[in-house]
């Protein structure tokens, strides 16, 4: 009897190419939590896939078109981690659409105001004396921790001291670098 081969699969069709690549990038995971961090290693991982999938997928109309729906889903995830203020992954992520767009300045700003949320000074309450109030302030690109004694006005570390709240339950700050003013309370007045 003559043994007749089936016939090959079909290509992959565009869907399929990207579903692949997405999940090979890490596009699928669900969101980290808030503050969560994202390795060096993870990001080079996730920008050498994808510029990895560009140059293999660039040159056929399938590939092409599976890349765009990669691209769609990668602004996707900047956007929802952008959301979730979670800095570390919004750069790795910024990172792995610059290895699958070259040159694009797309992200460029949101890229610059995650630099700044990762610089920002973490500030604790230590206590108040009369109209000053004693900060620490841990300062993530040094990993330092410094102690000042602030009045309104006064700024320090790129955060200003805008006002006290309340009877010494906390002050209103203002971080220089992304123009956010927001409240940090003491121990006491958090419970």
């Amino acid at each position: 009897p003559v043994v007749v081969a089936p016939p090959p699969p079909p290509p992959p069709t565009p869907e399929e190419i990207a579903a692949k690549i997405s999940a090979e990038a890490g596009l699928n995971e669900a969101l980290p939590a808030t503050g969560a961090t994202m390795t060096k290693e993870a990001a080079d991982q996730m920008k050498k896939r994808l510029s990895g999938a560009k140059r293999s997928n660039g040159e056929t109309p399938d590939g092409q078109r599976a890349l765009q729906i990669v691209n769609q889903h990668v602004d996707q995830r900047i956007r929802a981690l952008e959301s979730a203020q979670v800095w570390e992954h919004v750069l790795g992520t910024i990172d792995g659409y610059e290895g699958l767009n070259p040159g694009s300045q797309k992200w460029q700003t949101t890229k610059e105001h995650a630099i700044s949320e990762l610089q920002k000074p973490k500030i604790t309450i230590i206590g108040f004396m009369q109209d000053t109030a004693i900060l620490q302030y841990y300062l993530p690109v040094s990993k330092e921790t410094k102690k000042e004694s602030v009045r309104a006005g006064d700024e320090f570390y790129g955060v200003t001291l805008l006002e006290v709240i309340g009877n010494n339950q906390g002050v209103r700050i203002r971080y220089e670098a992304t123009r956010e003013t927001y409240d940090v309370f003491t121990k006491s007045a958090q419970k």
